[in-house]
């Protein structure tokens, strides 16, 4: 008998504001496990970026500057549009 790992698929999140790509963006995915590593991605110069081997059906991302969002993966692809954190622009 062979127990073969199961392979999750690839998922391409495109994020932007306003409807403009968010270029070079650091994504943090943040975990629901405590004490687990949160993991931290950069958007290419089109505001996207690629998940491999998902297995989950949403992950919660935080951008620098705008709102934590929980987005769905249970597609190809995710738009996400992000929205300015409102506590951020009150420090500035």
């Amino acid at each position: 008998m062979v127990l073969d790992k199961a392979k999750g698929r690839d998922v391409e999140l495109a994020l932007s504001r306003d409807g403009s790509p968010l270029i070079q963006a650091p994504v943090t995915f943040i975990g629901d496990a405590r004490g687990l590593p949160t993991l931290t991605r950069t958007t290419d110069s089109l505001g996207r970026l690629t998940l491999r081997d998902v297995t989950e059906q949403s992950v919660l991302i935080e951008v620098p500057g705008f709102e934590q969002v929980r987005v769905n993966l249970d597609g190809p692809r995710a738009e996400v549009e992000m929205t300015p954190d409102s506590d951020a622009n009150r420090l500035e």
